[in-house]
């Protein structure tokens, strides 16, 4: 969640927590709570109520990670032209379009680069797509095939292999759709 990321006096970021507010006992897997945090950063298992565990906070640093690389909003309202085919007229329309999934899409067509904020210095596409494929195993739908954050930290220092994740319907921004997580004038999810 964006209020957990705090900069230092040199504009450093410093991550705190991700919003687990109970301690969960050294026997416990998962911990059952209200729902507390920002849409777009909520694993699924918030929305699906299945529980969170610390695989839920890796969710949500996957998502953080993502809109580091592209410099935009993970889930964000755009409003697009269509024509009428029977009237030819046209109209706009707003939708929902979730970012993890347009980065999926260039990660399996290997233009990773095209999602890459053009006001950061992008290294070697290697490296980028690196940085996507570890994003993309972050917000696995199933908190099981998510790695936990000692994983994930090997993985950016090159200490483990990054492989491709597999392919997602990446359906969060769907189910926040039909969990009224967006507006009500919003038509479509892409």
């Amino acid at each position: 969640k964006p209020e957990n990321i705090l900069l230092d006096e040199n504009y450093r970021a410093v991550v705190t927590d991700f919003g687990l507010s109970k301690l969960i006992a050294r026997d416990e897997s998962r911990v059952v709570t209200e729902i507390r945090g920002t849409c777009g950063y909520l694993a699924p298992e918030w929305l699906l109520e299945h529980g969170i565990s610390e695989k839920s906070d890796v969710y949500s640093y996957g998502i953080v990670l993502l809109e580091m690389i592209g410099g935009r909003r993970s889930i964000m309202k755009v409003e697009v032209e269509e024509t009428n085919k029977n009237t030819n007229k046209k109209s706009k329309k707003k939708k929902l379009e979730y970012f993890p999934r347009i980065v999926n899409q260039k990660m399996r067509e290997r233009k990773v680069m095209e999602i890459v904020d053009e006001r950061v210095e992008a290294g070697d596409e290697g490296q980028v797509m690196k940085l996507v494929c570890v994003a993309l195993w972050c917000i696995q739908e199933k908190a099981k095939n998510r790695p936990d954050m000692a994983t994930v930290i090997e993985m950016l220092e090159g200490r483990v292999t990054v492989n491709e994740p597999p392919d997602s319907k990446l359906v969060v921004v769907d189910l926040l759709a039909a969990a009224g997580g967006g507006d009500d004038d919003v038509d479509d999810v892409t």
